[in-house]
């Protein structure tokens, strides 16, 4: 352990303690350029930094109209879609119907046929209908 070191008194009033002195006054440097450069590089990054700010805020708020713009179409597209779709369904109704088919000289069916497949699959594909077998024979009967 170190040796203890004997307490002193204070020493009186106006007086110095021996091997102590005043540190000289801080001599006041002359400016340099440093800090005007330095002053002039935060002003420059804080003006490039507020300007990219307020080209980004810009650039937001015309991307939020262009965006505002194509939902009214949307809603405008809707709107019309809804409007041909009633007028759709107007046309289809059984009465708007059968006034369309009396016009085309068409009557409803008496009697509908049932075509009733058999349970067994077949065991073989038919023949091919050749192309002069084809031409002879006409599409449409009735």
């Amino acid at each position: 352990m170190a040796a203890a070191t004997p307490l002193r008194a204070a020493p009186p009033p106006g007086r110095r303690a021996a091997g102590l002195r005043l540190a000289p006054p801080l001599r006041r440097r002359r400016r340099s350029y440093g800090d005007a450069v330095f002053a002039t590089t935060l002003a420059v990054v804080l003006g490039v930094g507020i300007v990219a700010v307020l080209l980004l805020n810009t650039a937001m708020q015309t991307q939020a109209d262009r965006i505002a713009a194509a939902q009214h179409r949307l809603a405008t597209l809707n709107l019309a879609v809804q409007g041909a779709q009633t007028t759709l369904d107007r046309l289809n109704t059984p009465a708007e119907l059968a006034v369309r088919a009396s016009a085309l000289h068409m009557r409803p069916a008496n009697r509908i046929a049932v075509l009733r497949a058999s349970a067994a699959l077949p065991t073989r594909l038919p023949a091919p209908v050749s192309a002069r077998a084809q031409a002879t024979k006409p599409d449409h009967v009735g």
